[in-house]
């Protein structure tokens, strides 16, 4: 089941993923909520976003199947293509390309898609075209920059021209259910030079790229809902993550930035700006251990570290007081939140002093922590881990890195690390479960890992669902699985100009919800 579309709301391998979203925007989160709006506004505006593109993580591209992190190029390629489902402010799934898509059982997926579609060079968006796009993504090489969820397309039926069966190998119609709003499933013309001139089926056209500094994106008149659009233009700006931004948006250059929670205060102080912040659930700063080798082999270990982190400490300290701690993978105000365990590892030196005495550790151990490059938040939050953990004798050596997926999950340089970002939905378990390199040292826990495919089977959003999430995440803190430390929180500086103005943050990199966004008149 789908909700019905608000056009007032949010449009609803984790590691390789963290080091794009840090390229690309520095942090994550959602919008508490629409940006105030100007006196009038207009229906031809323009939106200016400042956003690096240069590639320093990954190279940009307007190919869905693309790139190297799944969703990191979501702010150009999402209002290019559009979405076969969006998100609304629940981040529950609702109509887009497709009026509904339902799970028939846990390998079988029916999508039904609008009548009369079109892609932006006038080519007949039906059935077909989606059949082909899916499997044409499904056969380019994978970078993981598309879920992995995606190869387990078997066979794809065409029933009409608005409706398709799409048959997976294996039980896992809910996880793949998800990919209905990704690039994994952007559509696009058979024919098309997608990463040079992209033609999709969404609201805007690619009209101008300079690589590294600019690309410019026209409204498209054949789009579905193109009365609702009230942009005749969205420009985005190559400008780098931090004080660059800030002063983009001061000075004009642009009316849209993510911000750093560093400069959250300089936009607070700044009376001509508004500052937008949330958490979601994707933006989580948390802590991979290696499960499987000693120390951290001992529960009784990974619990006394967990205790010896002071959340709210870091929360101050390092996000402004605009973040959440945190106790699991889901925020507060999810429906998945774990209500049963925020008192979990509430911060307690001496509790953690006893559980590693208990462990065989009094006097404490040594400990590598590898760090996420080009990252002032896992720097920052790294030096204040340090500082607590030699309270209870373990001694962090911060070893600095600039190849961190092969320094940590390949080569196994540390037993640790600081990540600021967390895969959507049951992705989250790539961090958990074997055969994914997220899964610091091959862990495995067998109740995590028949949890993971049972929620794979079944409709993300369902009572079923919340019970399993729950289970799972009653494992994960029993037997501390991880250290999860704070959801981060998207700050967004907005210019007064803008109105309307919602976060699309169901996505790895969070962007405006180009549908609702105006800019008025000054």
């Amino acid at each position: 089941m789908m909700g019905r579309r608000s056009r007032r709301g949010v449009l609803g391998g984790a590691v390789a993923a963290a080091v794009s979203l840090l390229a690309v925007v520095a942090c994550g989160g959602s919008g508490g909520g629409p940006a105030g709006a100007p006196g009038a506004n207009t229906d031809n505006g323009v939106l200016r976003m400042a956003f690096d593109l240069s590639g320093t993580a990954t190279p940009v591209t307007f190919d869905p199947a693309g790139g190297t992190a799944a969703g990191a190029q979501v702010a150009w390629q999402l209002p290019i293509y559009d979405s076969l489902l969006h998100y609304d402010t629940s981040g529950a799934l609702v109509p887009g390309l497709a009026t509904s898509a339902t799970i028939s059982d846990p390998s079988t997926v029916t999508v039904t898609l609008r009548s009369g579609l079109v892609f932006s060079d006038g080519t007949t968006l039906d059935a077909n075209a989606v059949k082909a796009s899916i499997l044409r993504n499904k056969a380019e090489p994978q970078h993981g920059q598309l879920s992995a969820v995606l190869q387990n397309v078997s066979t794809i039926d065409v029933a009409s021209p608005t409706s398709l069966t799409i048959h997976l190998s294996k039980p896992n119609a809910g996880a793949f259910y998800a990919l209905l709003a990704g690039p994994e499933t952007f559509v696009s013309p058979a024919s098309a030079d997608l990463a040079r001139s992209p033609v999709g089926a969404g609201p805007f056209m690619l009209a101008q790229y300079v690589p590294q500094q600019r690309m410019v994106l026209k409204k498209n008149p054949r789009y579905w809902g193109a009365k609702d659009i009230h942009l005749a233009e969205i420009d985005i700006v190559s400008v780098s993550a931090g004080p660059q931004q800030v002063n983009a948006i001061k000075s004009g250059q642009v009316n849209f930035s993510l911000v750093q929670p560093a400069d959250i205060p300089a936009i607070r102080s700044d009376s001509s700006l508004r500052l937008v912040t949330h958490t979601t659930d994707t933006s989580l700063l948390w802590m991979p251990l290696c499960k499987s080798e000693p120390p951290l082999d001992k529960p009784l270990v990974r619990q006394a570290l967990s205790y010896a982190v002071d959340r709210d400490a870091i929360n101050q300290a390092v996000l402004q007081g605009a973040g959440e701690p945190a106790v699991s993978f889901w925020p507060k105000d999810s429906v998945f939140y774990p209500k049963s365990l925020p008192a979990k590892y509430a911060f307690d030196v001496a509790k953690a002093k006893q559980l590693l005495a208990q462990a065989g550790y009094p006097s404490g151990f040594d400990l590598t922590l590898v760090l996420l490059p080009s990252s002032p938040v896992a720097s920052q939050t790294a030096q204040i881990i340090q500082s607590a953990w030699k309270a209870i004798g373990v001694n962090v050596t911060i070893k600095q890195s600039s190849n961190f997926v092969s320094d940590l999950y390949i080569n196994h340089l540390g037993q640790t690390s600081i990540v600021p970002a967390i895969g959507t939905g049951v992705d989250k378990f790539k961090t958990l479960t074997p055969g994914n390199v997220g899964d610091l040292c091959g862990y495995e826990n067998p109740e995590l890992t028949k949890i993971s495919t049972q929620l794979q089977g079944i409709a993300p959003n369902s009572p079923a669902a919340a019970s399993l999430w729950a289970d799972a995440q009653s494992i994960i803190s029993r037997d501390a699985l991880a250290i999860w430390l704070d959801f981060l929180p998207t700050a967004a500086a907005v210019s007064p100009s803008l109105a309307d103005l919602n976060l699309v943050t169901s996505y790895l990199v969070p962007v405006p919800d180009y549908h609702t966004v105006r800019v008025g008149r000054q």
